[in-house]
């Protein structure tokens, strides 16, 4: 069930009487994956949000920016859509071993099986620049400029803008 301000569709335009697996809420879309692994998306067509999104496989993990999103196929690759301006489609690793997607404004991370972390598109407050090189990550953490990972022995990572104390203030 979706609530709030209508104002592009995303409360509206929410598909009802499914059940869903995960979700992500972005600028002005949303998207969600049902139990059978169908991609659904609603809101406005920013950039192509809505009309562009890929259909025909199954999905494991959603992520929806502000003009763009991405989603994991079943196989573990990436696939996104949307806004290209700054690149966030044309640097999508060709790898098939993602768990995790993340995507806010022009950027996207990803987590890999093996916990290593891999981001792409604009390198908005070095985001995509200093991702943590080492593996071992468990779950992944997207924001505007920011992005932060759990590690099970290193505990929390955060890595970006620290413009309100989100890097210097992690536990």
């Amino acid at each position: 069930q979706c609530w709030g301000q209508d104002g592009e569709g995303k409360v509206s335009g929410a598909p009802m009487g499914m059940n869903f697996q995960d979700l992500s809420v972005g600028g002005s879309a949303a998207c969600a994956i049902a139990q059978d692994g169908s991609l659904m998306c609603w809101g406005d067509d920013v950039d192509g949000i809505l009309s562009n999104q890929p259909m025909g496989s199954a999905y494991q993990d959603v992520a929806v920016g502000a003009t763009h999103a991405c989603a994991i196929a079943q196989d573990g690759g990436v696939e996104c859509w949307g806004d290209n301006t700054a690149g966030q489609l044309d640097m999508i690793p060709a790898d098939k071993d993602f768990i995790q997607v993340g995507a806010r404004g022009a950027f996207t991370c990803g987590l890999r099986a093996g916990g290593a972390i891999t981001c792409w598109g604009a390198d908005i407050a070095q985001v995509v620049s200093s991702a943590p090189s080492d593996t071992g990550y468990t779950k992944l953490g997207v924001g505007n400029d920011a992005a932060c990972a759990i590690h099970p022995t290193n505990g929390l990572s955060c890595w970006g803008s620290d413009s309100f104390g989100l890097i210097s203030n992690a536990p």
